[in-house]
C-alpha cells in the first residue's frame, strides 16, 4: 500500500503527479508518505482527497511540506483533518511558498 509507494517516491526523481484519491490511506500511510515528500524532489503534485486522513496525518504531512520546496500542489480535501488540521496547513502555507494550491 502507501508503504511501499512511499518507499518509491523516496528514490523516484522522475515523477510529476501522484493521483491517491479515495485509497484509504489513512494515518499510517500519510505518515510514510510525509517520510517520502521530506526527500523527494521532482514531484510537483500529490493528490490525497478523501483518504480518510486524520489530524496526525495532516501533521505529518505538514512537517514534510516544510522541508520539500518542490511540491505546488496538495489535495488534501474531504479527509478528517477537522479544524486542528486547517490551522496547521495555514501555518504551512506561511512558511513554503512554493505551494500554491
Amino acid at each position: 500500500g502507501a508503504k511501499n509507494l512511499a518507499a518509491a517516491l523516496s528514490v523516484n526523481q522522475t515523477l510529476k503527479a501522484v493521483h491517491l484519491a479515495g485509497n484509504k490511506i489513512r494515518e499510517e500511510g500519510a505518515n510514510s508518505l510525509a517520510d517520502a515528500i521530506k526527500v523527494n524532489k521532482s514531484l510537483r503534485e500529490i493528490h490525497l482527497s478523501a483518504n480518510k486522513i486524520g489530524s496526525e496525518g495532516i501533521e505529518s504531512l505538514s512537517n514534510a511540506l516544510e522541508i520539500n520546496k518542490t511540491l505546488e500542489l496538495i489535495d488534501l480535501s474531504e479527509n478528517k483533518g477537522g479544524d486542528e488540521g486547517a490551522i496547521r496547513i495555514a501555518y504551512t502555507l506561511k512558511v513554503n511558498r512554493n505551494l500554491k494550491r
